[in-house]
């Protein structure tokens, strides 16, 4: 080969050489970018979970399953007292939000699950709220644990029934007749100013209705009607509020069979009265207690002082 040749094919490898060498990033650089290359990838990766978890959470937002108003309410075991009916009233209970359907996934759903129910007539509290998850085959389900409203007596106003709370509540729907054995509560008569009549879950604003209810609460709290099942009160009648029968009557009378047991006035009656609460409560049982001894009398005064408890016979 000559020394042309030599040379040539010198130079053309040496420029080969130096011409890759120039084309060839250096270390640092193949680092630096594999660095942003893998920060560009996780940020992407980032960005398309969030994207991925919204989409996902608008979709189970928008799922009938977690709708509330969809699930199925049980209230476990109840009071003796409440009917099917009010068993089936509370239970059918319509939960949904004000500003649309409930969903489980709401932030304060749970809240205002409570609110909503103890918004309700029936429901006094609610103590606890557990959670069943809805499947395919079945709605969720809320399990409640409740304080119900009790009822202490019944309201007569224009010939028709209505349950009352000690807070004057009103509760269900009326009754043709008085429904006293089953709920165990007096029915209170004569009310001479009752009013408007109140909607369900709304309080009676009568004062004469109030004060019927107090001494219905009285009775309640103090447990006669449990303590004397078979000689229960039946009626608290106010014919005579404010005297306007008789001024010197008895204003609130009690009903026990036959027998008029003469309470006195009642708590927000203006005019004085002769006994304290608990004396006439103490003279109620000590009637309720001794049949033989005060079975013979149609009317017997229990707003007198125990040492001067009287009577009418009949």
């Amino acid at each position: 080969m000559s020394w042309f040749e030599n040379a040539h094919n010198s130079r053309s490898k040496a420029s080969r050489k130096g011409g890759f060498a120039r084309l060839m990033p250096s270390r640092e650089s193949l680092e630096w970018a594999g660095r942003w290359t893998l920060r560009v990838l996780f940020s992407a990766l980032f960005v398309g979970a969030i994207l991925g978890s919204i989409e996902v959470e608008k979709r189970i937002c928008q799922d009938d399953r977690f709708f509330l108003e969809n699930w199925r309410l049980e209230t476990g075991v109840l009071p003796e007292w409440v009917t099917p009916d009010i068993r089936t009233e509370i239970e059918g209970i319509h939960l949904c939000g004000e500003g649309g359907p409930l969903s489980l996934f709401k932030p304060r759903v749970l809240a205002r699950v409570r609110e909503a129910l103890e918004g309700t007539q029936w429901i006094k509290k609610v103590r606890d709220v557990q959670i069943r998850y809805p499947t395919f085959e079945r709605p969720g389900v809320l399990g409640l644990e409740l304080q119900l409203r009790r009822p202490v007596a019944l309201v007569e106003q224009g010939g028709m029934y209505y349950l009352v709370d000690s807070e004057g509540v009103r509760l269900g729907l009326p009754y043709a007749e008085a429904p006293t054995d089953w709920f165990g509560v007096p029915a209170i008569l004569g009310i001479p100013a009752p009013g408007v009549l109140p909607l369900p879950g709304e309080r009676w604003a009568s004062r004469d209705v109030l004060q019927g209810v107090a001494v219905a609460k009285i009775l309640f709290d103090n447990g006669i009607q449990k303590d004397y099942p078979d000689r229960p009160i039946g009626a608290i009648d106010l014919t005579n509020l404010h005297g306007r029968i008789a001024q010197r009557e008895s204003e609130v009378v009690l009903w026990c069979g036959k027998q008029r047991l003469a309470w006195g006035r009642s708590r927000g009656s203006e005019s004085p009265r002769t006994a304290t609460t608990a004396e006439v409560v103490s003279n109620l049982r000590k009637v309720l207690s001794n049949f033989d001894a005060y079975g013979h009398l149609a009317v017997i005064h229990l707003h007198r002082r125990p040492e001067a408890l009287t009577g009418v016979r009949g």
